[in-house]
Protein backbone atom coordinates (compact mmCIF):
# COMPACT_ATOMS: atom_id res chain seq x y z
CA UNK A 1 0.00 0.00 0.00
CA UNK A 2 1.59 3.28 -1.15
CA UNK A 3 -0.61 5.65 0.79
CA UNK A 4 -2.27 5.15 4.09
CA UNK A 5 -4.82 7.65 5.30
CA UNK A 6 -4.26 8.58 8.90
CA UNK A 7 -7.29 9.81 10.69
CA UNK A 8 -6.32 12.06 13.59
CA UNK A 9 -8.63 12.57 16.47
CA UNK A 10 -9.63 16.28 16.31
CA UNK A 11 -9.92 16.42 20.09
CA UNK A 12 -6.29 15.30 20.45
CA UNK A 13 -4.89 17.92 18.05
CA UNK A 14 -7.01 20.88 19.18
CA UNK A 15 -5.09 21.68 22.39
CA UNK A 16 -1.74 21.50 20.58
CA UNK A 17 -3.02 23.62 17.68
CA UNK A 18 -4.59 26.07 20.12
CA UNK A 19 -1.31 26.42 22.00
CA UNK A 20 0.59 26.98 18.74
CA UNK A 21 -1.93 29.63 17.68
CA UNK A 22 -1.69 31.36 21.04
CA UNK A 23 2.11 31.37 20.88
CA UNK A 24 2.13 32.74 17.33
CA UNK A 25 -0.40 35.44 18.21
CA UNK A 26 1.66 36.40 21.25
CA UNK A 27 4.79 36.75 19.08
CA UNK A 28 2.92 38.91 16.58
CA UNK A 29 1.52 41.04 19.40
CA UNK A 30 4.92 41.49 21.06
CA UNK A 31 6.55 42.35 17.73
CA UNK A 32 3.95 44.83 16.45
CA UNK A 33 1.97 46.28 19.38
CA UNK A 34 3.99 49.48 19.80
CA UNK A 35 4.12 49.99 16.04
CA UNK A 36 0.35 49.52 15.72
CA UNK A 37 -0.23 52.04 18.53
CA UNK A 38 2.05 54.65 16.90
CA UNK A 39 0.60 54.17 13.43
CA UNK A 40 -2.99 54.40 14.62
CA UNK A 41 -2.18 57.64 16.39
CA UNK A 42 -0.29 59.05 13.42
CA UNK A 43 -3.05 58.07 11.01
CA UNK A 44 -5.44 60.32 12.92
CA UNK A 45 -7.05 58.07 15.53
CA UNK A 46 -7.80 60.28 18.57
CA UNK A 47 -5.86 59.44 21.75
CA UNK A 48 -8.98 58.32 23.61
CA UNK A 49 -9.78 55.82 20.83
CA UNK A 50 -6.31 54.33 20.28
CA UNK A 51 -6.60 51.63 22.96
CA UNK A 52 -9.86 50.34 21.47
CA UNK A 53 -8.40 50.55 17.96
CA UNK A 54 -5.33 48.51 18.99
CA UNK A 55 -7.61 45.91 20.52
CA UNK A 56 -9.61 45.79 17.28
CA UNK A 57 -6.40 45.33 15.25
CA UNK A 58 -5.36 42.31 17.31
CA UNK A 59 -8.86 40.81 17.40
CA UNK A 60 -8.88 40.89 13.59
CA UNK A 61 -5.36 39.44 13.57
CA UNK A 62 -6.44 36.63 15.91
CA UNK A 63 -9.48 35.85 13.75
CA UNK A 64 -7.38 35.73 10.58
CA UNK A 65 -4.33 33.98 12.06
CA UNK A 66 -4.68 30.97 9.76
CA UNK A 67 -4.63 33.28 6.71
CA UNK A 68 -1.35 35.01 7.65
CA UNK A 69 1.64 33.57 5.83
CA UNK A 70 4.72 32.97 7.98
CA UNK A 71 7.08 35.90 7.59
CA UNK A 72 4.36 38.35 6.58
CA UNK A 73 2.89 38.95 10.02
CA UNK A 74 4.18 42.52 10.26
CA UNK A 75 2.80 43.45 6.84
CA UNK A 76 -0.54 41.93 7.79
CA UNK A 77 -0.73 44.04 10.95
CA UNK A 78 0.22 47.15 8.91
CA UNK A 79 -2.69 46.41 6.59
CA UNK A 80 -5.14 45.90 9.46
CA UNK A 81 -3.95 49.15 11.09
CA UNK A 82 -4.57 50.99 7.82
CA UNK A 83 -8.09 49.59 7.57
CA UNK A 84 -8.99 50.25 11.21
CA UNK A 85 -7.61 53.80 11.14
CA UNK A 86 -9.41 54.61 7.89
CA UNK A 87 -12.65 53.33 9.36
CA UNK A 88 -12.30 55.38 12.54
CA UNK A 89 -11.27 58.57 10.76
CA UNK A 90 -14.10 58.13 8.25
CA UNK A 91 -16.58 58.03 11.12
CA UNK A 92 -15.35 61.46 12.09
CA UNK A 93 -13.97 60.73 15.53
CA UNK A 94 -11.95 63.79 16.37
CA UNK A 95 -9.12 64.27 18.80
CA UNK A 96 -9.81 65.84 22.18
CA UNK A 97 -6.73 67.66 23.36
CA UNK A 98 -5.76 68.59 26.90
CA UNK A 99 -4.86 65.32 28.61
CA UNK A 100 -1.93 66.37 30.78
CA UNK A 101 -1.57 63.14 32.76
CA UNK A 102 2.04 62.79 31.54
CA UNK A 103 2.98 65.96 33.43
CA UNK A 104 1.71 65.11 36.93
CA UNK A 105 4.85 63.45 38.32
CA UNK A 106 7.50 65.62 36.68
CA UNK A 107 9.46 68.37 38.42
CA UNK A 108 9.18 72.00 37.28
CA UNK A 109 11.94 71.93 34.62
CA UNK A 110 10.94 68.48 33.44
CA UNK A 111 7.33 69.61 33.31
CA UNK A 112 8.18 72.54 31.05
CA UNK A 113 10.19 70.31 28.72
CA UNK A 114 7.38 67.75 28.66
CA UNK A 115 4.81 70.47 28.01
CA UNK A 116 6.87 71.87 25.12
CA UNK A 117 7.26 68.38 23.69
CA UNK A 118 3.54 67.70 24.13
CA UNK A 119 2.67 70.94 22.33
CA UNK A 120 5.04 70.07 19.49
CA UNK A 121 3.56 66.57 19.15
CA UNK A 122 0.02 67.99 19.22
CA UNK A 123 0.93 70.53 16.56
CA UNK A 124 2.47 67.82 14.37
CA UNK A 125 -0.66 65.71 14.88
CA UNK A 126 -2.81 68.66 13.79
CA UNK A 127 -0.66 69.13 10.70
CA UNK A 128 -0.93 65.41 9.91
CA UNK A 129 -4.71 65.62 10.44
CA UNK A 130 -4.92 68.35 7.80
CA UNK A 131 -3.26 66.11 5.21
CA UNK A 132 -5.60 64.05 3.05
CA UNK A 133 -5.68 60.45 4.37
CA UNK A 134 -3.93 59.02 1.31
CA UNK A 135 -1.10 61.57 1.70
CA UNK A 136 -0.86 61.07 5.45
CA UNK A 137 -0.58 57.27 5.13
CA UNK A 138 2.31 57.47 2.70
CA UNK A 139 4.04 60.25 4.67
CA UNK A 140 3.80 58.44 8.01
CA UNK A 141 4.88 55.06 6.66
CA UNK A 142 7.86 56.45 4.73
CA UNK A 143 9.05 59.48 6.70
CA UNK A 144 8.19 58.47 10.26
CA UNK A 145 8.24 54.67 10.20
CA UNK A 146 11.10 54.44 7.70
CA UNK A 147 9.54 52.03 5.19
CA UNK A 148 10.93 52.08 1.66
CA UNK A 149 8.77 53.33 -1.21
CA UNK A 150 8.43 49.75 -2.46
CA UNK A 151 7.23 48.57 0.97
CA UNK A 152 4.73 51.44 1.20
CA UNK A 153 3.44 50.68 -2.31
CA UNK A 154 2.96 47.00 -1.46
CA UNK A 155 1.32 47.77 1.88
CA UNK A 156 -1.07 50.48 0.69
CA UNK A 157 -1.76 48.70 -2.61
CA UNK A 158 -0.72 51.46 -5.01
CA UNK A 159 2.02 51.76 -7.66
CA UNK A 160 5.43 52.95 -6.51
CA UNK A 161 5.15 56.04 -8.74
CA UNK A 162 1.96 57.01 -6.94
CA UNK A 163 3.80 56.62 -3.62
CA UNK A 164 6.48 59.01 -4.87
CA UNK A 165 4.03 61.65 -6.06
CA UNK A 166 1.93 61.44 -2.87
CA UNK A 167 5.06 61.60 -0.77
CA UNK A 168 6.28 64.68 -2.66
CA UNK A 169 2.91 66.44 -2.17
CA UNK A 170 2.72 65.42 1.51
CA UNK A 171 6.25 66.68 2.20
CA UNK A 172 5.49 70.02 0.57
CA UNK A 173 2.21 70.46 2.46
CA UNK A 174 3.84 69.44 5.75
CA UNK A 175 6.75 71.84 5.14
CA UNK A 176 4.35 74.70 4.31
CA UNK A 177 2.35 74.06 7.50
CA UNK A 178 5.51 73.95 9.64
CA UNK A 179 6.81 77.17 8.07
CA UNK A 180 3.45 78.87 8.69
CA UNK A 181 3.54 77.67 12.29
CA UNK A 182 7.03 79.13 12.69
CA UNK A 183 5.83 82.48 11.32
CA UNK A 184 2.87 82.49 13.71
CA UNK A 185 5.06 81.64 16.71
CA UNK A 186 7.62 84.30 15.77
CA UNK A 187 4.88 86.89 15.30
CA UNK A 188 3.32 85.99 18.65
CA UNK A 189 6.67 86.24 20.45
CA UNK A 190 7.52 89.60 18.84
CA UNK A 191 4.14 91.15 19.68
CA UNK A 192 4.03 89.62 23.15
CA UNK A 193 0.98 87.71 22.62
Amino acid sequence: MLFQWRHEDPAASTPVRGAQHALRLRRIFDDTHDLAWRLLRRFGVPPERVEDAVQQVFLITAERLDDILPGSERAFVYGVVLGVSRSIVRRGWREVLGDDSDLRSAGPTEAEALLDRKRLVEECDRILDRLAPELREVFVLHEIEGLSSAEVARLVGIPQGTVSSRLRRARQLFRTEVEALGAVNTSTEVHGG
